[in-house]
């Protein structure tokens, strides 16, 4: 149920930040997480942040476009086509939303590629269950 409750956020996150919020705080505001679930968002961004060069969230396929799953190939790009629409000049058809902000000094597009790269990190993270279903009927009998 957590794993659900993240990729549900990252995505939500990833969303508002390509639309056009300010930072990625301000994203986080419209996302309901419970306390647990916004402990473990945050170990799972600065876990990402911390192993990924910035240089690659900018692009964070670049290079193995046929070895991603195309759903995550084709979020990523239209995450990045609407950063260029909420960043770009009004006359060229943009929004012309310049306003952003980040702790760490990441652009919008960065921080975008962040949350992409967070989310492909969950996925690769295998899931810790709870145990078994039914542990009667798994434990051994004497």
């Amino acid at each position: 149920m957590l794993r659900h409750t993240l990729t549900h956020a990252l995505e939500s996150l990833r969303h508002r930040v390509a639309a056009g919020s300010p930072s990625l705080t301000a994203a986080l505001r419209y996302v309901q997480l419970s306390d647990r679930a916004r402990v473990e968002l945050d170990k799972l961004l600065d876990a990402t942040r911390f192993e990924v060069p910035c240089e690659q969230l900018a692009s964070p396929f670049a290079g193995r476009e046929g070895q991603v799953p195309t759903r995550q190939f084709v979020n990523w790009v239209e995450a990045k086509k609407a950063v260029s629409h909420c960043e770009g000049p009004r006359s060229a058809g943009g929004l012309g939303l310049k306003g952003w902000e980040d702790v760490g000094g990441l652009t919008r597009l960065e921080a975008v590629g962040l949350l992409t790269m967070a989310l492909e990190r969950l996925e690769r993270t295998p899931e810790v269950g709870a145990g078994p279903l039914f542990p009667g009927l798994t434990s051994s009998r004497r």
